[in-house]
């Protein structure tokens, strides 16, 4: 569910961004932003299904499934949007930088939950700290990207500069 559906939407949502920015149609410019704003929120009711419903396969499939193909979206925008920010020459450790941070983040939350957990002692209570803490993930991030898009785009105000000259090991040969 994780794997499949994860890629799924990754793919989906950038699939979505490009038709958008390509027919140009309202808010094209910031389309890398709106369909993440959008996957996060429509996550919400589905991890809702995930955690609350008392059927396994129900909460799974229809739950985590459609979850993960809807919040996931984000992934395939974000890199776009990533790409486009940053000058060319700092790309990779920008995006290694996002992807450690990302991981980081997720397993500190992971560990978070699970002292939460040990301190309440409460033995049901975890659906309820899993989906406050995955809603709330959602939600903040639907905020972080519309306020995101609300800023000036970098290409509007950004000087047009020169390629830099290539130097070091790697020099072009005439």
């Amino acid at each position: 569910v994780v794997g499949g559906c994860g890629f799924a939407s990754a793919w989906t949502g950038g699939s979505i961004c490009a038709k958008w920015k390509g027919e140009k149609w309202t808010g094209y410019e910031k389309a890398n932003y709106y369909v993440p704003v959008a996957g996060c929120v429509l996550g919400c009711p589905f991890i809702a299904i995930c955690c609350l419903y008392p059927n396994f396969y129900v909460s799974l499939i229809v739950g985590l499934g459609c979850e993960y193909l809807v919040a996931e979206s984000w992934f395939g925008p974000y890199m776009t949007a990533l790409m486009e920010t940053v000058p060319s020459d700092c790309r990779a450790l920008v995006v290694a930088c996002s992807i450690f941070i990302g991981n980081f983040l997720g397993a500190t939350m992971t560990y978070v939950l699970g002292v939460v957990y040990d301190a309440a002692g409460c033995t049901k209570c975890i659906r309820y700290f899993v989906l406050v803490a995955v809603c709330g993930t959602y939600l903040t991030s639907a905020v972080l990207f519309y306020a995101a898009a609300q800023m000036t785009s970098p290409h509007e105000d950004a000087p047009k500069s020169a390629p830099t000259e290539v130097t070091g090991l790697l020099k072009p040969t005439d």
